[in-house]
């Protein structure tokens, strides 16, 4: 069926299809499930009997959602929980799309985590860009830390764990090139921005060690 539409549905499409669920991330809930939407709606145009495969690890978010969704038996306020189940669906349609599709590949799976890498390196530069001129406009250097860096929207700690990630997929390269070394920089500076503003914020604060900083 993809095929008269002029998509070959192969390794590429997979892969490119995985790619762009991962670098929206953290761009908000919206784009992330429309990535996700494309991402199952081809697998199941796609879908070939003899590409299907069945894994554990696939059927472990499937039961999770089974089990969140049986939590509403048992919830104060069912209704609230079944609505939030619709959040939480790609615990179950991310694992099935992966069980009728082909086998992603060592190869493949390097190339999806390439490719978040340098998605997260562009939205990395993007915030630090974004802190520059905000620093020209108003002189004030909070900009470069904490969610001043980030936006309240989008979590500083969150948008670290992520970047660290893709920093962990630049250090697992054994040949790195310059583009790969200015991807080090960025990273590891926006994690450093993180921490020294969370310990700023501790010193400055030191009745709300106990609280968590988000």
């Amino acid at each position: 069926m993809l095929k008269k539409i002029g998509l070959s549905p192969g390794k590429k499409l997979l892969v490119s299809l995985l790619s762009l669920i991962a670098i929206t991330i953290p761009m908000g809930y919206v784009y992330n499930s429309i990535a996700i939407i494309l991402f199952v709606l081809i697998s199941v145009l796609s879908a070939r009997p003899q590409d299907r495969s069945y894994n554990l690890g696939l059927l472990l978010p499937v039961g999770l959602f089974i089990l969140m969704a049986a939590s509403a038996l048992w919830s104060l306020d069912p209704h609230i929980t079944i609505k939030a189940l619709g959040k939480e669906a790609s615990l179950i349609f991310i694992p099935l799309a992966f069980i009728i599709n082909r086998p992603l590949g060592r190869r493949g799976v390097y190339s999806v985590l390439k490719n978040y890498s340098l998605g997260m390196y562009v939205v990395a530069l993007y915030f630090f860009i974004r802190a520059v001129i905000r620093y020209m406009g108003t002189g004030n250097a909070n900009v470069f830390f904490y969610h001043e860096l980030s936006t309240m929207q989008i979590n500083a700690i969150y948008l670290s764990v992520l970047f660290s990630l893709a920093l962990m997929v630049f250090v697992s390269k054994q040949k790195k090139n310059t583009v790969g070394l200015c991807r080090h920089v960025v990273f590891t500076g926006y994690d450093i921005f993180t921490i020294v503003k969370k310990y700023h914020y501790h010193r400055c604060y030191p009745y709300n060690k106990l609280l968590p900083v988000f």
